[in-house]
């Protein structure tokens, strides 16, 4: 897909893009999607329309493996140790990509399975899209380490022939992230900050949380620096926007969005009331709510507040009963037992399933479920 001359974006081949900027020796790519397999692909399909031309820059936006693990499908590590090819990333990208990917790798990717639910058949009782992009691919991940760490808020680097105005935005939606603007292209890399949905202030495959408050700064920095001149905005998920009126109304709402979660979560919890209780009575307001990127097709309200009532307050929820409750299993029993055993539960579920009380449904038979795996009624 053609962002604007000389710009242009891989994208549904996995869950992120994979963008192409064209320069005066070569070409810089961004963030090369999650494998090795994906991303050549993804190359194959640009030099096929594009031409041949050598890589020359690698610049990973932040420290999420979908932005980086597709590296060794686009150079080899030794073009990069020798020089011919530089990687630029954020300050602390390793760090936080070793921690995140490794440390707690395996609890984390059996988790998102079930966040994406990929092994689902692909229709419409089952995957229809991840939120960001189409869903995660299954190759090889690999990484290459930067070479360019880009470590001071407004540096600037000429790459290629063009001017890059680097924006650190540590702590927004990943650990080390950047964004930037390119002078001779009048246009915002947003990185992840800004995209086409309500995004997520906490992962359900588990990650830290992240604070919208800072996140909405960086946003507003965003608006400050580069508002008056960028007629483009693009992320590494999503489509770009053009015109300069609309780049900044999608900055601003996106700004609003992450800063009114952060602010009204904190109000509702000063006035009394417990995470899951802020989480079913939190609604947008109308000038957010109908704007079409801040709709939950990716995080939602439910789980981005109750992540920031978490972040500022911790899990307890102020009930002595939840300090230390009996594991799942051991609790699901002894509820099942209460109920009358699972088959009166079943049949009052199925009652309220009719009704559609779908929420309450899911919630009690996960006892039953609990107590009893192999019970394929309940599942």
């Amino acid at each position: 897909f053609e962002v604007t001359d000389g710009v242009y974006q891989i994208r549904n081949l996995d869950l992120s893009n994979m963008t192409i900027i064209e320069g005066k020796e070569g070409i810089t790519v961004v963030d090369p999607l999650v494998s090795a397999e994906t991303a050549k692909a993804g190359m194959d399909l640009y030099f096929k329309n594009r031409g041949n031309k050598p890589v020359v820059a690698i610049i990973y936006t932040h420290s999420h493996v979908d932005h980086y693990g597709g590296v060794r499908g686009v150079v080899d590590e030794a073009d990069v140790k020798s020089g011919k090819v530089k990687v630029y990333a954020p300050a602390g990208f390793m760090e936080a990509a070793v921690a995140e990917n490794i440390m707690a790798g395996n609890v984390m990717s059996r988790r998102a399975s079930y966040m994406y639910g990929n092994l689902l058949k692909p229709d419409a009782s089952g995957q229809v899209g991840a939120g960001l992009g189409t869903t995660t691919s299954a190759g090889t991940v690999t990484l290459i380490a930067p070479t360019n760490i880009i470590d001071k808020d407004g540096q600037k680097e000429v790459i290629d022939g063009l001017t890059y105005d680097f924006m650190l935005a540590p702590g927004s939606e990943a650990p080390s992230e950047m964004l930037w603007f390119i002078e001779e292209k009048k246009l915002i890399e947003a990185a992840e900050d800004v995209t086409h949905t309500l995004h997520n202030t906490y992962s359900l495959r588990g990650a830290k949380i992240r604070e919208p408050l800072p996140w909405s700064k960086y946003i507003n920095e965003a608006i400050v620096r580069w508002g008056d001149k960028a007629e483009i905005i693009m992320a590494q998920h999503h489509w770009p926007t053009w015109g300069n009126e609309n780049v900044v109304g999608l900055l601003k709402s996106q700004r609003d969005l992450y800063r009114y979660i952060n602010d009204q979560t904190l109000r509702m919890a000063n006035e009394g009331l417990t995470r899951d209780e802020i989480a079913a009575n939190f609604k947008l307001p109308d000038s957010l709510a109908k704007t079409w990127a801040n709709r939950g097709y990716y995080g939602s309200i439910s789980h981005d507040v109750k992540a920031t009532y978490v972040l500022y307050l911790g899990w307890f929820d102020g009930n002595p009963a939840t300090l230390d409750e009996l594991p799942p299993e051991e609790a699901a029993k002894k509820f099942v037992e209460y109920m009358g055993g699972a088959d009166a539960i079943l049949q009052k579920a199925k009652a309220d399933f009719d009704q559609g009380n779908y929420r309450w449904v899911a919630q009690v038979v996960s006892k039953v479920v609990f107590a009893d795996p192999n019970n394929q009624n309940a599942r």
